[in-house]
């Protein structure tokens, strides 16, 4: 199966997954907070924020008390969980501003924020090139991009059952949809997270909270009995983080110094 063919039916699971747990899932919650701590170590003092794929808004009131002065919106491609993202309170007489958008078709201006901040959802996207761009072009000369997403070594202990589990793209890869877009300066990170578990109903409410498997493959899991078998499972997740600026120029490609890749 092509690459593209896999992305694409990433997105079609996202769709059919019950999206209103997705971003009350533990690990959202969990990565969230990691990509929070990531960003408060970058010098920045944005004037407009974006939480891009935001779900409930879950991290919009850490956002508001990292940036204070800045002016913060929410976008989901969902109504339900823009609509939720709208009741949250920022504030005295505040609440969050959010959109009913498509990651990939924001209606927003060009160069009109300055920190993309997006937590667990470019790994859905068919296409994430595309959305890459559309955070590039809303981006004023200066700004940021962070994000997180899922790797491909995610659920790697249970590739070989006879279940359709997601694939997702590799950080390279990402690293590479960074530059086509025009960002600079990209850095790519990668950790993997170990869950331990001791019984196959338990990873089976967590990775449908998550997303990762769909109602119908539930029975599947549970019948491969993949933790009975022994006294305790160890699952690996794989997350991505990344990061990018949009240049205060148009970048000179005879100055592009790579991707910069960290270390585990």
């Amino acid at each position: 199966m092509s690459n593209e063919s896999k992305q694409e039916t990433v997105s079609q699971r996202f769709v059919q997954a019950d999206n209103k747990k997705l971003s009350d899932s533990v690990l959202h919650q969990e990565i969230g907070q990691r990509l929070l701590t990531r960003l408060e170590l970058i010098k920045l003092l944005p004037n407009k924020v974006l939480d891009l794929g935001c779900g409930a808004g879950q991290h919009a009131k850490a956002l508001q008390q990292q940036y204070p002065a800045a002016l913060l919106l929410a976008a989901d491609k969902l109504l339900p969980q823009a609509a939720q993202a709208a009741k949250r309170k920022l504030g005295w007489r505040k609440r969050l501003a959010s959109l009913v958008a498509d990651a990939g078709q924001q209606p927003l201006s060009d160069g009109s924020i300055d920190l993309v901040f997006s937590n667990l959802m470019l790994h859905w996207l068919g296409q994430p090139l595309a959305v890459v761009n559309e955070m590039s072009r809303i981006l004023a000369p200066g700004g940021l991009v962070m994000f997180s997403c899922y790797g491909p070594d995610t659920l790697l202990e249970l590739r070989d059952l006879d279940i359709d589990f997601p694939e997702f793209v590799d950080m390279h890869d990402l690293g590479d949809d960074l530059v086509a877009s025009g960002l600079g300066d990209p850095v790519m990170e990668m950790e993997k997270l170990t869950l331990q578990y001791t019984n196959t109903e338990q990873l089976s409410l967590d990775l449908r909270a998550a997303g990762l498997i769909l109602p119908q493959q539930k029975q599947a899991l549970l019948a491969a009995q993949v933790i009975e078998q022994q006294s305790q499972f160890n699952l690996t997740i794989e997350v991505v983080y990344g990061h990018a600026w949009k240049p205060e120029k148009a970048p000179d490609s005879a100055s592009f110094k790579g991707i910069e890749i960290k270390p585990v």
